[in-house]
């Protein structure tokens, strides 16, 4: 898409700042339109709600113009949805035009008045985050192969198409991560099988990046014309965490850290956030250490006397609730329902498709259909076969799910076969599976599956016996459908989560799981302390401690290498810190003092001077009002506190 800007209005706001409000039309090359706006031409928000934690921040804008005899606008409710773009720029200290915020024009929330010229309308635009519900999670259809999470992070954001960089402050790291990797995003990779739901079912997005942040404590949202990832809890000067990390790093565990911040605020009066540069395709680009401190009311006056603090209860215990489905799964067979698209598996006569299927996203489809059993042939293999060695007390359960499209009543079904190809020194010869003999055979066998009901998909499951002794590559063998006598009526068969899944066999031949199942791990922690607060944060489905899908140790710039912590450890620490006291929020309106505007990547540091009202620490922006014109901010923000970790007892409950 190329975007031309058609319409654009440049307007000082009370300050004496200019800005600017740019509409751009994709694909338009003609001139530029004027704008005629009401006495509130834009305001812009961010709306999180009262948890602090929540990882998205969307953001959207308001742009209120009037039509005249002599200005008009298009029709925008006719328009595709991405058909226009919103831009709002501010001009620096140099007089140059800075991006500020983007967007796309929200079609269908376009209002206008039924009254004679002049009237007013008003254009909404988003950021697009709050649309990632609408988008299922990037898969790689090349590729079953782990995927570290920038991977996730970039394709999400690219259903945006906004193509912002993404700045990154994070300080958890994977301990012994390669040197080319500089966040946690890039560090970790996890396999594709985690952020599909039971295992086959895609999630959406924004689930997916929400799992994403809520792991590593981070909300993500908009600001200045690039995607900000921070911590919500250790967003704060580097020099101090530098400092921490040397005293870490000499065998000490840092005191004082607080008090080292606040020394920084009063003898600097600065707070400088080093971030982690991607472009929008997630390649690392550099490193940026930026002063985003803005204080109050220096830089910010309280206006509307209506700045108000309040106070949140300090926490007793907190827990994550990390839910197991699909983590049991003992499947032997790479790709088992075919959402990687053809990857290892080799086809013939049949084709992946996505418009029909059981689980997932997609199946197996062939059109081919003999007349009698034996003329079938292979439609689908696992390439590579799985690699098997035999054991005394493993057998396996092989599944099918199938979809006969068929309106015959004819005798007809389906083949499979399971050949074993011996591996290394002495490998014995092929043998195969006989659904027959319930047992493994020597000679070149073939499985019939009899299909009774058209048009219905139905479960196949055959209990496969211990292997014989040695190693082994597994194969699965599927076969075209046959239809007897005549292959009239029949359209096409289909295949789904086609599972090879391993299970416990005792000496009496009962089977049970390999290892116990069960709904929730609890990773808690619990002070003892004359204080009631509980908070637990729910559906988290990556785990590092146990029964781990992310692997590796990790710190934080306190722990550094000689203070290794599971990211679960970190994560509820660092909650726990934040609300080891009553946690300060503010709420109030501000008038910007300096030349450029605030955005929710700035921290403020409320200073009416230490003999009225000082603040140890700054605020971190939660949610924000930006009334453009008037060159006033609603802010809601609150101190985190990440003073020398709070004492507490850390519990892992099944």
């Amino acid at each position: 898409m190329a975007y031309g800007v058609k319409y654009r209005l440049e307007f000082d706001d009370d300050n004496s700042k200019g800005k600017k409000i740019e509409i751009s039309k994709d694909s338009y090359t003609g001139s530029v339109l004027p704008i005629i706006s009401t006495g509130t031409p834009v305001t812009i928000s961010w709306n999180n709600n009262d948890d602090f934690y929540n990882p998205i921040i969307g953001s959207t804008c308001a742009i209120n113009l009037y039509c005249t005899d002599t200005v008009t606008y298009d029709d925008f409710y006719t328009a595709d949805e991405r058909e226009y773009k919103i831009k709002i720029s501010y001009k620096d200290a140099s007089n140059n035009y800075q991006t500020y915020w983007e967007g796309w024009l929200l079609v269908d929330q376009f209002s206008e008045s039924v009254i004679s010229k002049p009237f007013p309308i008003t254009l909404k635009g988003y950021d697009g985050l709050g649309s990632l519900n609408g988008f299922t999670a990037p898969i790689d259809l090349t590729s079953v192969g782990s995927k570290d999470l920038m991977f996730y992070i970039t394709n999400i954001l690219n259903n945006i198409n906004l193509g912002l960089d993404i700045y990154i402050s994070n300080d958890i790291q994977l301990s012994g991560a390669a040197g080319s990797d500089f966040t946690f995003y890039d560090q970790v990779s996890v396999s594709p099988g985690v952020f599909l739901k039971s295992g086959v079912d895609l999630r959406t997005a924004k689930n997916v990046l929400e799992q994403i942040l809520k792991f590593s404590n981070a909300r993500i949202f908009q600001s200045f014309g690039r995607w900000y990832i921070i911590n919500n809890s250790s967003y704060s000067e580097q020099s101090v965490k530098d400092s921490s990390a040397t005293t870490a790093n000499s065998g000490t565990v840092p005191t004082g850290i607080r008090a080292a911040e606040t020394t920084s605020l009063q003898n600097n009066g600065t707070e400088s956030i080093k971030y982690f540069i991607y472009n929008s395709s997630g390649v690392y680009q550099s490193t940026s250490t930026v002063d985003v401190l803005q204080s109050v009311p220096t830089n910010l006056q309280p206006i509307n006397a209506d700045l108000q603090r309040e106070f949140l209860r300090p926490l007793k215990e907190f827990s994550i609730e990390h839910v197991m489905d699909g983590r049991f799964s003992t499947n032997q067979i790479s790709n088992p329902g075919f959402e990687h698209g053809s990857t290892n598996w080799t086809l013939t006569n049949s084709t992946i498709v996505t418009d029909f299927m059981f689980q997932g996203d997609r199946s197996l489809k062939s059109t081919t259909v003999q007349s009698t059993a034996n003329a079938t042939t292979v439609v689908a293999v696992n390439t590579n076969g799985s690699d098997q060695t035999s054991s005394s007390h493993i057998a396996y359960n092989l599944k099918f799910n199938v979809f006969f499209d068929s309106t015959s009543g004819n005798d007809r079904g389906f083949r499979y076969q399971i050949k074993l190809v011996g591996q290394g020194p002495g490998a014995g010869a092929d043998q195969f599976w006989s659904d027959n003999s319930d047992n493994w055979v020597g000679a070149d066998t073939k499985n019939n599956v009899d299909v009774i009901t058209n048009k219905r998909w139905k479960s196949y499951s055959f209990p496969i016996k211990t292997l014989p002794s040695g190693s082994w590559l597994v194969f699965i063998n599927i076969y075209g459908a046959f239809q007897t006598t005549t292959t009239s009526g029949f359209i096409a068969i289909y295949y789904d989560s086609i599972i090879f899944e391993s299970e416990y066999i005792d000496d009496n031949n009962n089977r049970t799981p390999i290892f116990e199942k069960f709904d929730l791990l609890t990773n808690q922690r619990k002070r003892t302390a004359d204080i009631s607060g509980v908070k637990v944060e729910k559906d988290i489905y990556l785990t590092n401690k146990l029964y781990s899908n992310v692997v590796g140790s990790f710190f934080r710039s306190r722990d550094k290498t000689n203070f290794l912590k599971s990211v679960e450890e970190i994560l509820t620490q660092q909650v726990m810190n934040d609300f080891r006291d009553f946690v300060v929020r503010y709420e109030g309106s501000l008038y910007n003092n300096s030349n450029d505007p605030i955005g929710p990547h700035n921290k403020l540091w409320v200073n009416f001077t230490t003999s009225v009202l000082q603040e140890p620490v700054s605020c971190i922006i939660d949610s924000m009002d930006y009334d453009v014109k008037r060159n006033c901010f609603k802010v809601v923000m609150h101190l985190p506190n990440q003073n020398d970790d709070i004492t507490n007892d850390f519990i892992t409950k099944f």
